[in-house]
């Protein structure tokens, strides 16, 4: 009835576009630990806890603000530079992406540290 026409030889690879042209690589694979995507989404969780905790300060938590920030730095960065390290790809990916990650990582922690200078009221 209704048949698709046959892609060719050249196409048969799948994916969008059809496959490999000439002069392009393979696609990269990404084959990591799945903890590191665990460990970002902790580092994540974490950065919301604590930015959570500085809204609504209350005395007998002060401390736990900090122990979440640092939760975030070691989760967050230690999967990045972990990933950049140890699984480093010909065109620097991984690497540029940890190095976007420790400064959006101190961005966020330079803002949890005025929220909590600034109080709630203060946003």
């Amino acid at each position: 009835m209704c048949a698709p026409p046959d892609p060719g030889e050249g196409r048969r690879h799948g994916g969008i576009g059809g496959g490999k042209r000439e002069g392009e690589t393979a696609p990269v694979t990404r084959n990591y630990p799945g903890w590191i995507i665990g460990a970002r989404v902790l580092g994540t969780a974490a950065l919301v806890g604590a930015l959570a905790l500085s809204l609504q300060p209350r005395p007998d938590m002060l401390w736990l603000g900090g122990v979440l920030i640092a939760a975030f730095l070691v989760l967050r960065l230690g999967a990045a530079w972990f990933l950049a390290l140890r699984f480093p790809d010909p065109a620097g990916l991984n690497r540029r992406s940890a190095i976007l990650t420790s400064v959006l990582a101190l961005a966020a922690v330079a803002f949890w540290f005025y929220v909590r200078s600034r109080g709630a009221g203060g946003l």
